[in-house]
């Protein structure tokens, strides 16, 4: 089930934000950044919609969902726990998110991913998405 994450939850989506940031952007863990990222989770963020998770009984998947034009979405990330790779958390929650914004009347969405990430780019080509470039992220202090 794709679905906003729970307030008993605000301490699992944290470490998995923390996790992400720190391999996929370079980011050194920290306090100040796992305060910063509890707060990203905290009301009125959850109520906007903007994160969503997909769990099973064993754990699950961690997907931003931002919308900053009214035609498209952009997605972001997107993080499983290495351990519970492989089980379909990223289509879900993916498909989830694209599903949400199809309701909010949005039809284009953007997603990043490394070139290398073939398990990410196998997922997410089957919900539709292609390769239209490649493309850089600067992150600004």
């Amino acid at each position: 089930m794709v679905r906003h994450p729970a307030a008993t939850e605000l301490a699992l989506v944290t470490e998995w934000s923390v996790a992400f940031n720190c391999a996929a952007l370079g980011f050194a863990e920290s306090a100040e950044l796992r305060r910063q990222l509890r707060r990203a989770y905290r009301p009125p963020a959850r109520r906007e919609g903007a994160f969503r998770v997909a769990r099973r009984g064993d754990g699950g998947r961690l997907c931003r969902l931002q919308r900053d034009l009214p035609d498209r979405v952009q997605l972001g990330g997107v993080w499983t726990p290495p351990a519970l790779r492989g089980r379909g958390y990223a289509r879900a929650v993916v498909a989830g998110a694209l599903l949400a914004a199809r309701v909010a009347g949005v039809e284009r969405a953007v997603l990043f991913t490394e070139n290398d990430n073939q398990a990410a780019l196998a997922a997410y080509r089957s919900l539709g998405f292609s390769k239209i470039g490649v493309y850089g992220i600067v992150i600004f202090p």
